[in-house]
């Protein structure tokens, strides 16, 4: 059989996804102080794209408002805002109307020259408006003062405290050494011998562990320990009450301290159990991270995306954010530039193609917008009751529901859900917080929550979501006997005679996810 080349068609079905729906995605997964940040940045790209300051009655003034109609290539327009141009027919000049014949020679070169000499240090960018600089300057300002001061370091610190002593060069070195390899919460992680060649003589090790003796005397005490026993162990002075009972529990004792073993401390150091809680008392005074005060805090701002209020009738509202995206605008002075006749082709290629991607922005901002609410809506809606009784009242519900409902593609929802926050009376809190798995009912009755317990045909198998479960356990820990705490198993009882059909490995994972210690660690021995 011989090959050969030859030509063949075929007919086939690919999804192909374009740059800008690539984009557009990219925007709805944004949350809104992000897509601000795209926003200023597209700005700073495109010059044709503008943005009006608010007004701050809510509705957009009419003397921005002008059609595209009449630009090509901006087919089914939406309305921007703009501001008031002369007409079509007053801006379209013909360029061989222009009369050159009164400017001179001289004055060309004069300009010529300039731009020579100069033309990287002038602007050709028409003059912003009163209201574009006063919004430029309220942003700078507002990042200017966002800046937080890095404030004075653990490093920093302990550097002053060491040039307050009189060292010797050798000395002051191996403990700058030290200093610098702590870690943000003063700990010395590696160790001393790391801080030497590996060829070092027995007195420069001897040196360097005196260095760091004297590095863990300075402020804040327990700095420079190795760990957490040794940390603790420096912040006892023999000023401290029980001092040497402290001592004993931590260097000798810490295992049974963690696992809140009383009885085995007590026969082993002979204290009574009002004794040993006492001594606990002054060690949570200690401090387990020294250095953590000298970290810079920094404030996380969120931003809901999403807001629900509860009017008077008992109904829901729901709005979104608009952010910034709600004021862009395509630039009146490009628009004209445009539209002149006297512009040639390559400057109204470059401006077609601005306009285009601005227009296109703003699109892309709408649906981004259209899309959130729609999601939004359904989630608030089938999750009602978590608006009026909190967190035990969530239901099961996945994204695939919220799709099917919305007649969307799961992982839209999903990007739409993504990074957003939604603010109620109930507080502020993820939507993702309002997708939940399903726990199982049993056929005993539920009295914690009967509103959750009448769901649709579907639900009735699975009416538990695993927030509710979850929220039920912390309640059953709150409720519980200190002296006898609740064991996992026990718990699970519990939950099954209120109708929840759980494991106690399930328990288990809820319960540490919860950060809730065990029966034996939660127990008290007063």
């Amino acid at each position: 059989m011989g090959i050969g080349l030859g030509q063949e068609i075929r007919l086939e079905q690919k999804t192909v996804l374009s740059q800008r729906l690539i984009q557009s995605m990219e925007l709805l997964q944004l949350p809104l102080l992000q897509l601000d940040e795209r926003i200023d940045q597209e700005i700073a790209e495109n010059p044709v794209l503008e943005q009006r300051s608010d007004s701050g009655d809510g509705h957009e003034d009419e003397s921005y408002v002008e059609s595209e109609a009449d630009v090509p290539g901006m087919e089914n327009p939406i309305s921007h805002p703009t501001s008031d141009v002369a007409s079509d027919k007053d801006a379209e000049v013909p360029a061989d109307a222009i009369d050159h014949s009164s400017e001179g020679v001289e004055e060309f070169q004069v300009a010529a020259d300039f731009e020579s000499l100069y033309g990287d240090m002038t602007d050709e960018s028409p003059a912003r408006s009163q209201n574009w600089l006063e919004d430029a300057s309220s942003r700078h300002s507002d990042l200017i003062n966002s800046v937080t001061s890095p404030g004075e370091t653990l490093s920093d610190h302990l550097m002053e405290q060491l040039r307050w002593f009189d060292l010797t060069p050798e000395k002051f070195s191996l403990c700058e050494k030290i200093i610098y390899n702590l870690d943000a919460n003063g700990y010395l992680r590696e160790p001393v011998s790391s801080l030497l060649p590996k060829d070092a003589t027995k007195e420069e090790r001897q040196a360097v562990r005196a260095a760091l003796t004297f590095v863990q005397t300075l402020e804040p005490k327990g700095v420079g320990a190795r760990t957490l026993q040794e940390c603790l162990l420096l912040q006892i002075g023999p000023e401290l009450p029980l001092a040497q009972e402290m001592r004993c529990l931590i260097s000798q004792h810490a295992e049974d301290i963690e696992k809140n073993r009383f009885p085995q401390i007590s026969r082993k150091t002979g204290y009574s159990f009002e004794l040993i809680e006492r001594i606990l008392e002054e060690i949570r005074q200690l401090n387990p991270r020294p250095g953590a005060a000298f970290r810079r805090s920094e404030n996380v701002v969120i931003q809901p995306d999403v807001y629900v209020e509860q009017m008077q009738d008992g109904s829901l509202q729901v709005r979104t954010a608009r952010g910034r995206g709600s004021n862009l605008y395509i630039s009146p002075y490009y628009r004209e530039i445009y539209k002149q006749k006297a512009t040639d082709p390559e400057t109204k290629n470059f401006l077609r193609k601005k306009m285009s991607s601005a227009r296109w922005l703003m699109e892309a901002i709408q649906q981004r917008q259209s899309t959130l609410q729609r999601v939004a809506e359904e989630i608030v809606e089938y999750q009602k009751d978590y608006f009026t009784q909190g967190s035990k009242a969530l239901r099961p519900l996945t994204r695939q529901q919220i799709a099917d409902k919305v007649h969307l593609h799961v992982t839209t929802v999903s990007r739409a859900c993504a990074g957003k926050w939604l603010q109620s009376p109930q507080g502020i809190v993820e939507l993702a917080h309002f997708f939940s798995g399903a726990i199982a009912k049993t056929e005993a009755p539920a009295p914690f929550y009967p509103a959750v317990v009448q769901g649709s045909e579907d639900d009735l198998d699975c009416v538990f979501s695993q927030n509710t479960v979850r929220s039920r356990i912390k309640e059953l820990v709150a409720g519980e006997d200190k002296q006898s705490p609740l064991s996992d198993e026990e718990m699970v009882i519990l939950l099954k005679k209120e109708g929840i059909k759980i494991e106690r490995r399930t328990v288990a994972k809820y319960r540490q996810s919860l950060k809730i210690p065990s029966s034996r660690q939660r127990r008290s021995w007063k």
